[in-house]
């Protein structure tokens, strides 16, 4: 008797999870500076930035990132940048340029990305950082 009550709620359930599966796990990773990961000595004044979206959903695109770049880990997650993308409304990940004004030479810079998926959730990435080499 007690197997038969439970059936419509054991259905009710797994149609509910069918219909409205949990929000797919989506991370940044692979951030890069002119194509190599934590890059010293880049001589480029005005970098490329790439990063790769992991997700175990099939489904789920990016629609807009924002790229900031601070000169200490503090100041990247404090706000106070030295460049601030803004929403940029576009699905690319790769080579995205930088718009700022010239990086100083010998120098470490911090930098993440925030993206706006498809389903309107904004995910953040880890910081990473690159070096500029010696410029005038």
């Amino acid at each position: 008797m007690m197997r038969k009550s439970l059936l419509p709620l054991f259905l009710a359930t797994f149609l509910a999870l069918v219909a409205f599966p949990l929000s797919a796990r989506v991370v940044v990773c692979g951030l890069k500076t002119d194509s190599m990961p934590q890059a010293m000595g880049i001589d480029n004044p005005r970098p490329h930035f790439s990063y790769q979206l992991k997700s175990d959903e099939y489904s789920i695109l990016q629609k807009a990132y924002r790229l900031k770049l601070s000169e200490t880990l503090q100041g990247l997650e404090a706000n106070e940048l030295v460049y601030d993308s803004g929403v940029v409304y576009d699905d690319s990940t790769t080579n995205i340029p930088y718009h700022g004004r010239s990086l100083k030479g010998s120098t470490r810079y911090y930098w993440s990305v925030d993206v706006m998926l498809s389903d309107g959730r904004w995910i953040k990435s880890e910081p990473d950082w690159f070096e500029t080499a010696l410029m005038d």
